[in-house]
């Protein structure tokens, strides 16, 4: 089966993904309802589905921070982590570099997901500063790290990880 993605349209499609549980729990804050959770389609707003053959395994975000600065989101299901995150990390910096424009990339990731921060790593994101206390999470206002990478950064990962993912 071949990897590839597409950008979404469909809300419903988006919000599956958005708004199961064990992702629900990861990304949202306390307190937040998922059955409020809307996908906004705009055309600044990139939703991105990932998929091997039929199966979406996963959604990324790429969305404005500034004119020249993109925020990303990569939003792979659990069950589909471990076997498919990678390969789905570099099909969200292949759209970001062929369908926006923007000299850099950043992230945030909370504190309380190191895995998530080395996942970011291996897709070429530094880390750059920390948001203190601006998340909600187990009753408490955690931190998250701030992650960026520039278009050169995004494009050398890009490289890289297409070797190593093109020899499992």
């Amino acid at each position: 089966m071949s990897y590839h993605f597409k950008r979404l349209t469909d809300p419903e499609t988006i919000q599956n993904v958005m708004t199961d549980p064990e992702m629900w729990e990861r990304i949202s804050e306390d307190g937040q309802d998922p059955t409020k959770f809307v996908a906004i389609i705009d055309e600044i707003l990139h939703w991105i589905g990932l998929y091997h053959g039929d199966t979406l395994f996963g959604v990324s975000c790429i969305h404005p921070h500034s004119a020249n600065v993109g925020v990303s989101h990569i939003n792979i299901l659990e069950p589909y982590r471990k076997d498919h995150g990678l390969r789905g990390g570099l099909m969200s910096l292949q759209y970001a570099v062929k369908h926006t424009e923007y000299a850099k990339y950043i992230s945030e990731v909370a504190i309380i997901y190191p895995e998530v921060s080395g996942f970011i790593g291996k897709l070429g994101f530094v880390r750059e500063g920390i948001n203190r206390q601006s998340m909600l999470k187990g009753g408490e206002m955690i931190d998250q790290i701030m992650f960026g990478a520039t278009i050169n950064e995004i494009e050398d990962a890009i490289e890289q990880l297409e070797k190593k993912v093109n020899h499992k």
